[in-house]
């Protein structure tokens, strides 16, 4: 299910006598279609559907998309490979809107390397990644400190939980073996079309220059654009029993 993982990008060793060995037919990418909320300095909510992809060799993939089995339309360039991994048992719950210097997470990595990052830095937005949750929705977080805890394992703390509203998927937790992915330059828009949005596509992606549909591409089919469009959950629900007994339900709004 996972291609081979290969050791962490430090500690690759590479030297002037070494020679470009890549197979000339690059392998089949692993793809994950991400809809996400929106993230600060976003404007479009389609925007917000993003593609991540990765190939050992890499490749830059392209994506396409149908709401048809045929018809594919070029969509998106995917230019460098994402980084990808699953979680290493469950993620667990926590608090949202707050430090949770308690708890961690523990990710595999396919490839590459994690860092850690001041706390402003990491309230400026550094170290955004996404896990996908036990019911479907992408919950968004952020890690202060990572440690590698073995070859391409990753102990991650200093945890900010549930980011962006996605309060929902942190509640419903993720088990072992989720996807993880880091939000950074790699997870490119996915090319939605406004009037597209919460319609059934199917997407393809496989490497650039290959024969379209052939033994290297990978099919999906997803609907995107809607998490971005759903307001934030309000806070501090009340209800208050009125002299006239009817039930007075107050809130604030995010």
């Amino acid at each position: 299910r996972w291609p081979m993982r290969s050791a962490p990008t430090p500690w690759h060793v590479t030297s002037l006598a070494s020679a470009d060995t890549r197979p000339s037919v690059p392998g089949v990418p692993y793809v994950l279609l991400l809809d996400l909320p929106m993230l600060p300095g976003s404007t479009t909510p389609e925007d917000q559907f993003r593609v991540a992809a990765y190939a050992s060799p890499w490749r830059s993939q392209a994506a396409y998309a149908s709401p048809e089995d045929t018809g594919f339309a070029y969509s998106a360039n995917i230019a460098a490979p994402a980084t990808i991994g699953e979680l290493v048992g469950t993620a667990g719950t926590g608090p949202e809107g707050r430090f949770d210097h308690h708890g961690s997470i523990t990710v595999a990595l396919l490839d590459g390397a994690l860092s850690s990052v001041p706390v402003l830095q990491l309230l400026n937005g550094a170290n955004t990644a996404a896990i996908r949750s036990d019911n479907g929705a992408w919950e968004v977080i952020q890690f202060g400190s990572a440690e590698e805890i073995a070859p391409s394992v990753w102990r991650l703390t200093t945890l900010l939980r549930g980011q962006q509203g996605t309060g929902d998927a942190l509640a419903a937790g993720a088990s072992a073996g989720a996807p993880f992915v880091l939000i950074d330059h790699a997870v490119v828009k996915a090319g939605l079309q406004a009037e597209h949005t919460g319609l059934a596509l199917n997407w393809m992606v496989g490497p650039t220059g290959q024969d379209f549909g052939g033994p290297t591409h990978v099919g999906l089919a997803m609907a995107g654009g809607i998490r971005a469009r759903l307001p934030l959950a309000p806070v501090h629900l009340h209800v208050a029993r009125q002299p006239s007994g009817d039930v007075l339900v107050t809130w604030t709004r995010r």
